[in-house]
């Protein structure tokens, strides 16, 4: 478990590594209107549609397993809104804090009842 751990943690640091580099290459704020452009022509691709699709159904499934696994009403929608602002980031970490926990404590309830 620790291992998975850590393997995540570090996946989603470079994850937001990498992230904050490209706003740094891109010169987000230097020249956010030739930015636009870029993008606006990115996203005609139907590849990238097809993408971006793929990401944001996959991040939706990872919503659903946290609605599922969730008990308390209120984290349960704190952590939805914010997974579909952050996205992935930011599941990763409800997966590192409350999700193998949770699910760990669960496959061993049912090992209990098995044996």
């Amino acid at each position: 478990m620790i291992v998975l751990r850590s393997i995540l943690l570090l996946a989603t640091v470079a994850c937001l590594g990498f992230l904050g580099y490209t706003l740094y290459a891109t010169d987000v704020f230097g020249d956010p209107a030739g930015v636009a452009m870029e993008l606006e022509t990115l996203i005609d691709s139907p590849w990238v549609q097809v993408v971006l699709a793929a990401y944001y159904l996959g991040v939706l499934c990872f919503l659903a397993a946290i609605v599922v696994i969730e008990k308390r009403p209120v984290p349960r929608i704190i952590w939805a809104v914010v997974g579909l602002l952050l996205t992935y980031p930011a599941l990763v970490f409800w997966l590192l804090l409350r999700g193998l926990p949770e699910m760990g404590e669960r496959s061993s309830r049912r090992l209990r009842t098995l044996g």
